[in-house]
């Protein structure tokens, strides 16, 4: 006679009703923690690009013009109305100026910049390229030494401009720490400035052109 296991008149065990969705809510939980734990832990650097604002973001320029007598002269101080910008998610960034939206505050100003400095029939905007380590785009305030390249007038010039770049909630804001100075003949300037002295009767302008610039770019999806 064959002895049967004593397994063999054990019932199978039934689970609860509800210990199936029980599981599935742990799992739901633990895999939420885990992805919220990963996404915190990612730096700023890796998040959505950066769009520039405009209504918080500025270049300016400062015009010296040296009168005819010889003995005086007179800084003006010039802007651009129309920015656009961003910053990607590799640290990529880069600023497209129009040209012809140059404010001096005198309208025949404008035009002359627009048509004989800056031929804007040609040469419509000026561009500025650079890389933003992702440790600068890290919340807090860094400076740094940024190398860009501008692209203005036909010529391209790499440029290294101190900056400070300031990170906040939703926005980064990347200020000059002090005036670039422009060089206006390394960019084929010349003859427009001359155009200009010679139209406003001045004795010359500098072709040395201080720029500043305050650029905040936001959280593309904010």
């Amino acid at each position: 006679m064959s002895r049967r296991s004593p397994l063999a008149n054990t019932a199978p065990r039934t689970l609860p009703r509800n210990a199936s969705r029980v599981a599935g809510q742990v799992v739901v939980a633990v895999t939420s923690l885990v992805l919220g734990t990963a996404l915190a832990t990612l730096p700023l650097a890796a998040s959505a690009a950066l769009a520039l604002d405009p209504s918080r973001s500025s270049v300016t320029l400062l015009s010296i013009k040296v009168l005819a007598d010889g003995t005086s002269s007179v800084t003006e101080r010039h802007a651009f109305t129309e920015l656009v910008g961003r910053v990607d998610d590799d640290g990529a960034a880069s600023v497209s100026i129009p040209l012809a939206a140059i404010e001096t505050g005198v309208p025949i100003r404008n035009e002359r910049m627009s048509e004989f400095l800056f031929e804007t029939g040609t040469y419509p905007e000026a561009t500025i390229e650079a890389t933003v380590p992702a440790a600068a785009l890290e919340s807090g305030t860094h400076q740094l030494e940024l190398e860009a390249t501008l692209d203005l007038h036909g010529e391209r010039q790499t440029i290294l401009v101190p900056v400070s770049v300031d990170r906040d909630v939703g926005a980064v804001t990347v200020t000059a720490i002090e005036p670039v100075l422009l060089d206006a003949a390394a960019h084929d300037l010349a003859g427009g400035i001359g155009k200009l002295a010679e139209l406003a009767g001045l004795l010359h302008i500098p072709m040395t052109i201080p720029v500043s610039f305050s650029l905040t770019f936001v959280d593309s999806d904010s």
